[in-house]
């Protein structure tokens, strides 16, 4: 797999969050929602239902965002400021990882079972070059970007808060409400996190 993060040039992977996380994610890291209510961590969850089932892992993105289902946040949670959290591509060796070459809670991956989709094989297909009709060589895209915009890693376990690299936010407006919040770590505006690829077009 470390070959493949190399060739690819995968320097980050991502998670969405409600701001109002981060102060428990740089004190705690990021913790899986079974984890949270184990040790009674409060948090700000904006996804009640969970539909991949996997309360026991961690969703992340490879290199963007999932911007299809994050829009879908964004719209059904217009008083929520976000948080983009970049974390360090290593976990992918450091961690148990499954790999979704589409959205896990998808008709065609809420049937597998995480356990055949490890691996080095696994990582590799999220960047296959024909997925659900869509050539990759139509797409544009860069090397590190998965196939489809809604493949995921999932994450069985705790991700430390020094795997993290930093956080992502809209605009500057965003940055400034919530400074006091935001200590201890880097903090960027990136207003590109909260748009769509330039490859949309193909998967609507």
């Amino acid at each position: 797999m470390q070959t493949i993060i190399e060739n690819r040039k995968i320097s980050q992977l991502i998670h969405f969050t409600d701001i109002r996380n981060i102060p428990s994610i740089i004190e705690n890291g990021l913790i899986s929602r079974d984890e949270l209510r184990r040790v009674a961590i409060p948090s700000y969850n904006y996804d009640q239902i969970r539909a991949d089932g996997h309360t026991d892992g961690l969703s992340l993105s490879i290199q963007f965002p999932n911007y299809q289902m994050f829009y879908r946040y964004q719209m059904d949670n217009p008083e929520i400021d976000w948080a983009i959290i970049g974390i360090k591509p290593e976990i992918l060796l450091t961690h148990d990882c499954s790999f979704y070459p589409l959205n896990a809670a998808s008709s065609a991956m809420s049937c597998q079972q995480p356990e055949n989709l490890k691996g080095a094989d696994n990582l590799e297909a999220m960047f296959a070059n024909s997925i659900q009709g869509r050539q990759r060589s139509n797409l544009s895209l860069s090397e590190n970007y998965t196939t489809s915009p809604q493949a995921e890693v999932l994450v069985f376990g705790n991700i430390n808060k020094e795997d993290i690299l930093g956080i992502a936010v809209k605009n500057v407006g965003v940055k400034l409400k919530y400074g006091s919040l935001l200590t201890n770590i880097k903090v960027v505006t990136e207003n590109g996190f909260f748009t769509p690829r330039a490859d949309y077009s193909f998967w609507t």
